[in-house]
């Protein structure tokens, strides 16, 4: 059962079904990372309401902070078999959302190569 939580386009496709076109915003963790106070704007606009000017010093500040690796404390062994399982997800995620995600595809074939 935890494996159906990790299926993005499963989950999405879920959402989508209760909800009316154009009322889901997508966001990814790499561009809350990369540019914060731009996901609070495009979260204000989606949302329509009144964008704030965010100081992005505070945006950025780690929180609860954890480890970088996909899978923490799996061996090499573990974490290529599961890029191979998750790779036709990374692939499918790339074809829907383009470039944004396309550096999780080739993570996964890099790691199902090990």
């Amino acid at each position: 059962a935890n494996v159906l939580r990790t299926d993005y386009l499963r989950t999405l496709g879920i959402w989508e079904r209760h909800l009316e076109p154009g009322r889901l915003l997508v966001l990814f963790h790499d561009d809350i990372a990369s540019d914060p106070a731009g996901v609070l704007s495009r979260t204000c606009q989606f949302l329509e309401i009144a964008a704030h000017a965010f100081d992005g010093r505070h945006l950025r500040a780690a929180v609860n902070a954890g480890a970088v690796d996909a899978a923490p404390g799996a061996t090499a062994a573990v974490q290529a078999e599961l890029a191979r399982r998750w790779l036709p997800m990374m692939e499918a995620l790339e074809y829907r959302f383009g470039m944004r995600v396309r550096h999780w595809r080739l993570a996964a074939e890099a790691r199902a190569r090990d």
